[in-house]
């Protein structure tokens, strides 16, 4: 962020949120300058200036007054809510660069090769000046869901690098991993890579989004399957958005499925608890021991069914417990009734989001194969997926509080702009 010396910020990549909020030195009124906010006080009736040494913020990533660039275009603060995390700040305008700056004096020619050079673009971001809810190593989320608004299409980051010409194509993709796995996560924009999916880029499958009041990269939900048993009737019963969202890590189903499933872990499992822990059922014993007793956990989503074996929705905890990270949605209203695809499934999955032809595309992650598995319902092979003997690592104890696919005929042309994270 800035220039002409950079100011690295750490985000969340969301796919279920619209927009870049970073936290800045307005989250702490010492350092603000003259953005400096007032607490109302109601036995004077007045405001009255803070603690000076008052912090919003647990963290301040994004200096405006150590940037040349910085131009403030709001008077009046926005606020976002995401799930958990409530965002208060005003819309600024300075470089957003992919890689920094170099930490040198440049002359004005200098440093407009080196922002063309380091992918940079003269963004509209929300500077935070209150943040709550964000993960402790985290400085803000980039927002990556398809924008509702395209009036505010400048406060979209895919756009940005597309129309800055830093990409030729507003395309995003990501191979999302775990601990266990291995492998570093990452992110490319304007492309995908093919060499990360099973049978290439035959393996993907791209979807139409399917609409949903959220205005989010979504799947039509149609159905569950536990084995080859249908927990929910495409055609018959409700279907529902399956809402993919790279900022979560639940995998959560409506409330009627997640019963229907529930009662089939039952039969196989007379201990299980899905009542002590307010967020998911779970079994005193190894997994080791009771995955062999269930069956593998199919979603069907915009016709094709995405299949999880036992061993990757069973994780270990630390107090000799096994929890199913398959659980119950418990959003108010009507946002219950929603699929919510989250890294417990994506990280399976190569992930790639057209914004320009409003698509998403599903295929294999190569360093899931045999683990999980994808098909069109009726089609099932038998003996699909083998049993695995890995398990998805130990449980982080902070958790428990109509459209036809097609292959995408080609991954973005070698001559395109690209860029990694």
């Amino acid at each position: 962020m800035g220039s002409p010396k950079s100011q690295p910020a750490r985000v969340v990549f969301d796919t279920g949120s619209e927009y870049l909020a970073i936290t800045s030195v307005l989250c702490d009124d010492e350092t603000a300058g003259n953005y400096k906010f007032k607490k109302y006080d109601p036995i004077s009736g007045g405001f009255v200036d803070r603690d000076q040494m008052h912090k919003r913020c647990k963290t301040m990533s994004y200096d405006m007054h150590g940037s040349d660039s910085n131009k403030i275009l709001s008077k009046a603060s926005s606020k976002l809510t995401y799930g958990s995390a409530k965002l208060q700040g005003f819309i600024w305008q300075d470089y957003t660069c992919i890689q920094p700056l170099k930490d040198q004096p440049m002359s004005a020619v200098q440093l407009k090769i080196e922002l063309k050079q380091n992918k940079c673009a003269f963004f509209q971001f929300l500077a935070l000046y209150k943040s709550q809810g964000l993960g402790h190593d985290s400085d803000g989320i980039l927002g990556l869901s398809p924008h509702k608004d395209m009036k505010k299409k400048k406060l979209h980051y895919l756009w940005s690098l597309k129309d800055n010409g830093i990409i030729d194509r507003a395309m995003v993709s990501f191979s999302i991993t775990s601990k266990e796995m291995g492998e570093t996560p990452y992110a490319l924009f304007g492309g995908y890579n093919s060499s990360q999916i099973v049978g290439g880029a035959e393996g993907l499958k791209t979807f139409r989004n399917f609409e949903n009041w959220l205005g989010t990269w979504a799947l039509e939900g149609q159905g569950m399957y536990y084995g080859e048993k249908p927990m929910q009737k495409p055609g018959e019963d409700t279907s529902y958005p399956a809402i993919i969202d790279t900022g979560s890590s639940q995998l959560s189903i409506p409330p009627d499925v997640f019963e229907k499933i529930r009662l089939e872990w039952q039969q196989a499992l007379p201990n299980l608890d899905c009542s002590t822990d307010k967020t998911f059922c779970h079994v005193k014993d190894s997994c080791e021991n009771i995955a062999p007793k269930l069956k593998p956990v199919g979603f069907q989503m915009s016709d094709y069914v995405f299949e999880i074996n036992p061993e990757q929705y069973l994780y270990k905890s630390s107090h000799k417990k096994c929890y199913f990270v398959v659980h119950k949605c418990r959003l108010p209203g009507k946002n219950k009734n929603l699929f919510l695809i989250g890294d417990a499934f994506l990280k399976h999955f190569y992930s790639v989001y057209d914004f320009d032809r409003d698509t998403v595309s599903l295929g294999i992650n190569k360093h899931s194969e045999g683990k999980v598995s994808m098909f069109k319902p009726g089609s099932r092979p038998d003996n699909l997926i083998k049993a695995q003997t890995s398990f998805e690592g130990d449980l982080d104890e902070s958790l428990l509080q109509t459209n036809n696919s097609t292959s995408l005929a080609a991954e973005a042309p070698a001559h395109n702009q690209t860029a990694a994270i």
